[in-house]
């Protein structure tokens, strides 16, 4: 039998949950966890922060953290997981991770 030469399209795995609010979910360990859950989504090509914010964490509350300190969480967690961002001077980077061809 021959393997088939198509492989599946990595798909993200948004959180899900009751009452999500940011200052829960944008943290460094959960941060980090989500991220590890996306990672074959993450590598599988570059991707800016907003489309990694939309797609993984589709709905939540601020309750409290600016819309600025989400990202800043956000992008310090990639960084620290090893993606590397297109520009640091934008709150919008695209990020890109080792495997992206």
């Amino acid at each position: 039998m021959t393997e088939n030469p198509f492989r599946p399209v990595p798909m993200p795995v948004p959180l899900k949950g009751w009452d999500l609010q940011a200052p829960d979910i944008f943290q460094e360990r959960a941060l980090a966890k989500q991220l590890a859950l996306n990672e074959k989504w993450l590598q599988a090509r570059p991707r800016t922060s907003n489309q990694i914010e939309a797609a993984i964490y589709p709905q939540y509350c601020l309750n409290g953290m600016e819309r600025a300190e989400v990202r800043a969480q956000l992008n310090r967690a990639l960084w620290d997981a090893g993606y590397s961002p297109s520009d640091t001077d934008t709150d919008n980077p695209t990020w890109t991770g080792m495997d992206c061809e």
